[in-house]
């Protein structure tokens, strides 16, 4: 079976209690995941990847700010579950992420 790349672009709403952004995957390989603060009431988002997300231990993204983590010259993003929080309720971040399918 030959690789398939699936995509998904979506929006998600962020508040004080974490959210999943992205499932661990398994069987396949994340190839890019960029996450974008949308917000516009000034809210800060913080990512984590593998924990849950608490404020301030991770990696903050200011509005307009983004994060970005995809396959480089041998260097694979990680499949682990992504999460995220706002400091203020009603944040909101844009997700692009692809996934190489390897046929198992």
């Amino acid at each position: 079976m030959a690789n398939e790349e699936l995509m998904r672009n979506m929006s998600i709403t962020v508040g004080i209690t974490p959210v999943i952004v992205s499932e661990e995957i398994t069987g396949s390989q994340r190839s890019v995941l960029f996450i974008t603060n949308t917000s516009t009431a000034g809210q800060k988002i913080t990512i984590s990847a593998g924990d849950e997300a608490v404020l301030g231990a991770g990696i903050p993204i200011s509005v307009g700010g983004f994060y970005q983590d995809s396959m480089d010259s041998g260097y694979k993003p990680t499949n682990k579950r992504i999460m995220a929080v706002s400091n203020v309720a009603g944040g909101t971040i844009a997700i692009h992420e692809r996934i190489i399918n390897r046929g198992y």
